[in-house]
C-alpha cells in the first residue's frame, strides 16, 4: 500500500544528484500523492486542506530496520552514533530546523515525541504513531548499500525515514538539511517534479544552493494541509478571522507578499492561499475613524515549466491561473457583505476601491471558484495603480521592465500586461512600443538614460558578448536590442536605423531609410569600440 522513495547517486559538490524510485502518476500538478488522514494527534479523518499535527523522533541505536531494497539487509539503526561521530552533539538541530521550516510554511504542526517502543521500521506491517508510545515520523539510519543510494522515505501514513549512514554524503553537514527536507517531502505526500527553468526541492537531484521547500513545494503543502493560518481554529469564518490590526491612511497592510518567484529564501514565510473550493479565508481589521478604504486581491506566484517524469514534455505552469478569486467586505456583526468584487476572470485582480466606511470592526473574505490551490496577495490600503509598461510595479521604467518584455517574446503564455499592442503575442512590435512610446528613447540606449551614444556602445562591447559562441546570453543592457537573446550585427543595424545615435533625448525626428553609409558606420563602430575596449584592458 505504501510507497517509498530512495535517494541515490551523489556526484559533484555544486549539484548533488539523487535519483529516486519511479513516481507513478500523481494527481495534482503540485505533485501531491496522498496526505496524512489520521495521526497520533488527529484521530478524526482529515480532509484535503485540513491542518495536521505530526509527531517525530530519532530512534535509538539498535532499533531494527527491515530491509526493503535488494541491496539492503536487515539491521539495527546506528544513526545516532554515526552523527555524533561526524557532527558532535548538536546535529539533531538539522532535523529540528527542517520540521520548523515546514511548520512555518504550512498548516503542519510538529511535536517531538520522547517515547519509542523500539518497533521495527518497515514498509509493510508498520506500527502507526501513538502518543506516548511512538512517533508518526521515526528517523533511523544504517547501511543501505555500497552504491549511490542516500536515503529513503515512506509515504503517508508511514512517514519513517532511513538515511544511509555508510555514505560519505553525510560527512558534510551543509548537505544534510536539503536531503532531510527532500525525503520528508515524500513523507508528506509530495512526489518528484522535473523543471528545467526552476530549481525545486523535490526534483530527483539535490542541490545545496538554497534551503528547504521552494514555491512549488509550498503550493503542494497548501493544497494538502492549508497555509499557516489554517492551524488551530483556522480562519475559515468571520469569528476566527486573522486580525490584521488598525487600518490607517498611508500605512497599507499586505498579506502574501513573498509569493513572487520560484526561489524562496529561508527568511520568507508570507505565503497565503485558498486550497480549493471548500476553503475561504477571513481577515479582520479595525477602522479608528470614518475614512475611504480600498482593498485589492491579486493571484500570486511565478510561471515555470514542470513535468512529473523525465520522459514527459515539461508543461508551462502559471501559478496565478489556478483559481478565480473573489473578494468580499463585511462589517463585523452584519451578515450581508457591504461590497464585493468578483468580476474578473481567472488570473484577474479583484478590487474594492474608495468605499466610505465608518469607524468599527470589519473583515474581508477571500474565496476561489476552482478546486486548486491558489496563492494570493491581499492589500488593505492605497492601491498602487500599475503604469503601462511598468511590469514590476515599481513606478519606474527600467532595465528590469524591458528585460521582462524581451524574456517573454515568443512565449505561448504570458501576463496580459506585456502584450502592449493587444495582438495576443509578444514580439518586436511590443518592444518598439515600450522603447519609443513608454520609455521615450531609442534602441541602442543600453543603460536607459534616455540617449543612445558612444557610452552605450562602450558598455555593450565591454560586456564582450558581441557575436560570441554562447546562445541566448545577452540582455538589453549588454546589446540585445532586437529581443533574440544575443548581441550581434542585427542589433547594431536596429539601433542605428532607429536614428538616435548622438541625437540627445528622443524628439520628433525624421527616420532615414537604411543606406550603405549606415551599414558602413556600423562596421566601423564595431571595430572602433573593440579597439577602445582592448586599449582599456591593456591600460589596466
Amino acid at each position: 500500500m505504501f510507497q517509498i522513495f530512495v535517494a541515490c547517486m551523489m556526484s559533484c559538490a555544486a549539484c548533488l544528484p539523487i535519483v529516486c524510485a519511479g513516481d507513478g502518476d500523481p494527481k495534482f500538478i503540485v505533485n501531491l500523492d496522498e496526505r496524512w488522514i489520521t495521526t497520533a494527534s488527529n484521530h478524526a479523518p482529515l480532509q484535503q486542506g485540513d491542518p495536521a499535527t505530526l509527531t517525530w523522533n530519532i530512534v535509538a541505536d539498535g532499533t531494527p530496520i527491515v530491509a526493503h531494497q535488494a541491496t539492503e539487509t536487515d539491521g539495527p539503526s546506528n544513526l545516532v552514533s554515526t552523527m555524533n561521530r561526524l557532527h558532535g552533539d548538536d546535529w539533531e538541530q538539522i532535523f529540528v530546523g527542517v520540521f520548523s521550516r515546514y511548520s512555518d510554511l504550512s498548516g503542519l504542526t510538529y511535536i517531538r515525541e520522547t517515547a519509542d517502543d523500539n518497533a521495527e521500521i518497515r514498509v509493510d506491517g508498520f506500527q502507526v504513531g501513538e502518543l506516548g508510545v511512538r512517533a508518526d515520523i521515526r528517523i533511523a539510519g544504517h547501511k543501505i548499500d555500497s552504491g549511490p543510494r542516500l536515503a529513503y522515505n515512506h509515504f503517508p501514513e508511514n512517514g519513517d525515514m532511513v538515511l544511509d549512514t555508510s555514505d560519505s554524503f553525510l560527512d558534510v553537514r551543509s548537505r544534510i538539511y536539503n536531503l532531510v527536507a527532500h525525503e520528508h517531502g515524500h513523507g508528506l505526500g509530495l512526489r518528484h517534479v522535473y523543471s528545467d527553468d526552476s530549481r525545486l526541492l523535490m526534483e530527483p537531484s539535490i542541490t545545496i544552493d538554497f534551503e528547504g521547500p521552494q514555491f512549488d513545494e509550498i503550493l503542494g503543502l497548501h493544497r494538502a494541509y492549508g497555509d499557516a493560518f489554517e492551524k488551530e481554529s483556522g480562519n475559515d469564518s468571520i469569528q476566527t478571522a486573522v486580525y490584521l490590526g488598525e487600518y490607517l491612511p498611508g500605512q497599507p497592510i499586505i498579506i502574501g507578499d513573498d509569493a513572487i518567484g520560484t526561489r524562496v529564501a529561508v527568511t520568507q514565510t508570507d505565503f497565503v492561499s485558498i486550497d480549493g473550493t471548500t476553503d475561504v479565508d477571513f481577515f479582520s481589521f479595525t477602522l479608528p475613524t470614518t475614512m475611504l478604504a480600498s482593498f485589492q486581491l491579486e493571484p500570486a506566484g511565478p510561471t515555470y515549466h514542470q513535468a512529473t517524469s523525465n520522459s514527459e514534455t515539461q508543461e508551462l505552469f502559471d501559478a496565478t491561473m489556478q483559481s478565480d478569486l473573489s473578494l468580499q467586505l463585511f462589517r463585523v456583526g452584519i451578515k450581508a457583505p457591504l461590497a464585493r468584487s468578483e468580476i474578473t476572470e481567472l488570473g484577474g485582480t479583484e478590487t474594492i476601491e474608495n468605499i466610505l466606511l465608518a469607524a468599527g470592526e470589519y473583515a474581508v473574505r477571500v474565496a476561489g471558484s476552482h478546486d486548486a490551490a491558489q496563492m494570493y496577495r491581499l492589500t488593505l490600503g492605497e492601491i498602487p495603480h500599475s503604469l503601462r509598461g511598468d511590469f514590476n510595479d515599481d513606478q519606474v521604467f527600467d532595465l528590469e521592465d524591458v528585460q521582462t518584455l524581451i524574456d517573454a517574446m515568443g512565449a505561448q503564455t504570458f501576463p496580459r500586461a506585456l502584450d502592449l499592442d493587444s495582438d495576443d503575442e509578444i514580439s518586436e512590435r511590443d518592444l518598439t512600443i515600450w522603447v519609443h512610446e513608454i520609455k521615450g528613447t531609442f534602441r541602442g540606449d543600453a543603460n536607459l538614460d534616455g540617449e543612445f551614444n558612444s557610452s552605450d556602445l562602450v558598455d555593450v562591447f565591454t560586456a564582450a558578448e558581441y557575436e560570441d559562441s554562447l546562445v541566448g546570453n545577452s540582455t538589453w543592457a549588454t546589446g540585445d536590442w532586437d529581443g533574440d537573446g544575443d548581441f550581434g550585427t542585427r542589433d547594431l543595424i536596429a539601433a542605428f536605423q532607429d536614428a538616435g545615435f548622438e541625437k540627445g533625448r528622443r524628439v520628433s525626428i525624421a527616420v532615414p531609410e537604411p543606406s550603405g553609409g549606415v551599414l558602413l558606420w556600423i562596421c566601423l563602430c564595431s571595430i572602433l569600440i573593440r579597439c577602445i575596449v582592448a586599449d582599456a584592458y591593456v591600460g589596466n
